[in-house]
């Protein structure tokens, strides 16, 4: 399994001064706030297919509708009068349940929460490495962050 570079070394900083941060995939344009959110949440990973930029762009207008409903909970607050005058649950919650729903089912099928790469996680166990498991270092076929 390839070693990670430590991130206070020499080669991190030239590799972190190198990288530059994707931009959004044609035919898709951030403004404003998603712009900014894009570039909080895109330095995720280091490389990026165009598929995932596609869903990038959906994860971060989904930040920014659930920011701007979270705004509006603020001022109105989570239970609201009805027109018989009973307090009830602020719709705007549900509305707000339903998209971090949808924002977390993309961010879980990208599998943008672990901390390797999920593309390269089991490399060695996929190149099916009959030798390692023969001398029975078995612990070295195990998915773990180094």
């Amino acid at each position: 399994m390839a070693r990670r570079t430590p991130k206070n070394s020499v080669e991190a900083e030239v590799k972190t001064a190198q990288h530059k941060t994707p931009k959004p995939p044609e035919g898709y344009s951030l403004e404003g706030e998603e712009a900014q959110v894009w570039e909080q949440m895109i330095s995720v990973r280091e490389d990026w297919r165009n598929f995932d930029l596609i869903l990038m762009v959906k994860i971060v207008k989904l930040e920014v509708k659930i920011r701007d409903w979270w705004v509006m909970l603020d001022k109105s607050g989570p239970m609201i009068r009805n027109p018989r005058g009973t307090l009830i649950e602020n719709p705007i919650l549900r509305s707000i349940d339903t998209l971090q729903r949808q924002q977390l089912a993309v961010i879980t099928k990208m599998q943008l929460m672990t901390t390797a790469d999920p593309r390269t996680l089991n490399k060695e166990v996929q190149s099916n490495n009959l030798e390692t498991i023969q001398q029975g270092n078995v612990l070295r076929l195990l998915a773990r962050p180094d």
